[in-house]
């Protein structure tokens, strides 16, 4: 068995070993040092509209904000339509999340009947996101409202199965 191993095949397994070796831990400092991940931002937030009392009576909204990855879909509701709200409903504002820049966009009811507002209802949200923090500034037509809001979080009952 020794006969058949020579110097050249010793030399060649432990050549690629190293290089394998050398490879994966080069692989691994870049992905450490320059692959980030997008920050956690599902959640609802609050959104204080006490500026826009001849619109919304000064009711808070609610974005209520599901992420897959850097994707984003959200929905913006009064309070008081929470109950009625489903996650499982199609979400109008659609955007995604760059490093920290958080853009979101769509159509939605609430502010449909805002006088300064989109008459179509077209909603814009530019922000800062940070492990469930935004501040930025939610805008439609010439109706402009500043965000500064932490998520809350909502208890889901887990329900065990039985077999």
């Amino acid at each position: 068995m020794f006969k058949q191993l020579n110097l050249q095949h010793i030399l060649f397994y432990v050549l690629s070993l190293v290089g394998v070796v050398t490879l994966f831990n080069l692989v691994t400092a870049y992905a450490q040092s320059n692959l980030k991940a997008s920050p956690k931002l599902t959640g609802t937030y609050v959104l204080e509209t006490k500026s826009l009392v001849d619109c919304l009576k000064g009711e808070p909204l609610l974005l209520k904000i599901q992420q897959s990855g850097f994707y984003l879909n959200a929905a913006l509701v009064p309070r008081s339509l929470e109950k009625e709200f489903s996650t499982d409903e199609a979400s109008p504002l659609v955007g995604h999340i760059h490093k920290s820049d958080v853009t979101l966009e769509g159509s939605v009811d609430t502010f449909k009947g805002c006088p300064s507002s989109d008459p179509r209802g077209q909603v814009m949200i530019k922000a800062i996101g940070k492990q469930q923090q935004l501040k930025g500034l939610l805008t439609s037509g010439s109706l402009s409202l500043p965000i500064n809001t932490v998520a809350r979080f909502e208890e889901k009952a887990t329900q065990k199965k039985s077999h």
